[in-house]
């Protein structure tokens, strides 16, 4: 899901008039690390919203420096994975049948429901 997604956002940068493949990889990592932070934020959320609050008040500094360096670790992992991968993803989503029905303005409005969501539904 993650390679399709990534596929998706380079594409998307790799449209740019000033296109450069290590950019666009750059840029798809980027947006990637940041849906990601948005799952993660989604889960974090839900938990804070369902059960007491309280550990996540009384802890956070701890959980604001723990989840930067996951943010930081996802984006490094995330840059030294498909830095060398995109060539082979690229022909591998090429013809993918998801590229017709799913718009990248769908991928975006994932971002706003993962955050938003907990709010609504708590």
């Amino acid at each position: 899901m993650f390679d399709y997604l990534f596929y998706r956002f380079y594409c998307h940068y790799a449209k740019s008039k000033y296109y450069d493949k290590s950019s666009s990889v750059l840029s798809g990592s980027i947006a990637l690390t940041a849906l990601e932070f948005c799952m993660m934020a989604f889960v974090i959320l839900s938990l804070e919203l369902y059960y007491d609050s309280d550990f996540f008040q009384k802890h956070n500094t701890i959980c604001t420096i723990s989840l930067g360096i996951t943010i930081i670790a996802f984006f490094c992992f995330n840059l030294r994975k498909y830095r060398g991968k995109a060539d082979v993803i690229i022909e591998k989503y090429k013809n993918h049948p998801a590229n017709n029905w799913l718009k990248f303005w769908m991928i975006v409005a994932l971002y706003f429901v993962l955050i938003f969501l907990p709010f609504v539904l708590f």
